[in-house]
């Protein structure tokens, strides 16, 4: 306002609500993905009000100071200060697209380092057979219990890694949500000396489905088949899917990464409901949060993240 009546015409109108709506005014090009992760985690606020979620960039740090605003000027940004920032990969839009970046720089930190020795990396991917009406709350940490005997419990296994000089890996958790309800798996990297040329039609493979068959039986799981159950896959296809990793959190790149046909990503759940209102997706969104709340999403082999140098940063780390 140019002066002091112009300023009380100002309080005036204000009070009257008659300003232009701020949603109605464009968004600047690259703000719009920032603008739809805190739309996203508004929603995280209705469906989990009673999680440190929805404290996530709304409550201060310390209530006797304000909130402060900061310019990164090498990276021309601007950031908060003493706002809470909760650090949850599963259930928060902006924490989670922070941590997985930082994730996906670790991985792919240790494989440029694996190949600069001479090694390969291939990717191993497992899942077991679930339906509409299992359970996830016991899925899960069937799951989890399969993939111990399968990587450290067994010593037919152990033979296994020997055999492929297959000396680290990293074990990535991911779920997604379709038709046969909850799906959970894991994306294993093998970090070998050998370099192994198509490993999905290999004698490799059918060795592995084995042990994974040994593994889900010990763990309480139906087998799982050949065709759906395992799956073998290049060094190429490890630095595609490392290079795409956690874009499931870069939720507002839906276009890049959602799920495939009729599967949903738990995000691509948050954005119906945030979308639509449906109260089933938000339901959803709540069994998924309280089944994965606290697993961990990327667990590495004994000594590969001082090998490769790779810092040891927690996610709270991660989004300070």
């Amino acid at each position: 306002c140019d002066d002091v009546r112009s300023e009380q015409n100002c309080e005036a109108r204000s009070a009257l609500g008659i300003y232009t709506d701020n949603s109605a005014i464009v968004v600047p090009q690259g703000f719009q993905p920032l603008r739809e992760k805190f739309k996203l985690l508004h929603n995280v606020r209705k469906i989990l009000p009673a999680e440190r979620v929805s404290k996530c960039f709304y409550n201060r740090v310390s209530k006797e100071e304000g909130v402060e605003v900061f310019l990164n000027r090498l990276r021309n940004k601007a950031n908060h200060g003493n706002l809470m920032r909760c650090a949850n990969p599963w259930a928060c839009p902006v924490c989670a697209s922070i941590i997985s970046e930082g994730r996906k720089n670790e991985v792919k930190q240790a494989m440029d380092w694996w190949k600069q020795q001479g090694g390969s990396v291939l990717m191993l991917t497992l899942t077991a057979p679930h339906y509409s009406s299992t359970d996830i709350n016991s899925l899960k940490p069937a799951m989890l219990k399969a993939r111990k005997h399968m990587l450290k419990g067994v010593r037919a296994t152990k033979d296994l890694f020997k055999h492929y000089a297959i000396e680290h890996y990293i074990s990535v958790f991911e779920v997604t949500y379709g038709e046969n309800g909850f799906h959970p798996h894991f994306h294993i990297l093998l970090f070998t000396r050998y370099h192994i040329s198509n490993p999905r039609e290999s004698v490799m493979r059918l060795q592995f489905y084995e042990q994974w068959v040994n593994a889900c039986a010990k763990a309480g799981i139906d087998e799982p088949s050949y065709e759906h159950g395992l799956d073998l896959q290049d060094g190429s296809y490890a630095d595609k899917y490392v290079s795409k990793w956690g874009l499931e959190h870069e939720i507002t790149k839906g276009h890049i990464k959602k799920g495939k046909k009729d599967s949903k990503t738990p995000f691509d759940l948050l954005r119906d409901y945030a979308e639509t209102g449906n109260e089933q997706s938000a339901k959803l969104f709540r069994v998924y949060y309280y089944a994965f709340k606290g697993t961990r999403q990327l667990n590495w082999s004994q000594g590969l993240k001082k090998l490769s140098r790779t810092n040891e940063q927690t996610d709270q780390e991660l989004v300070d």
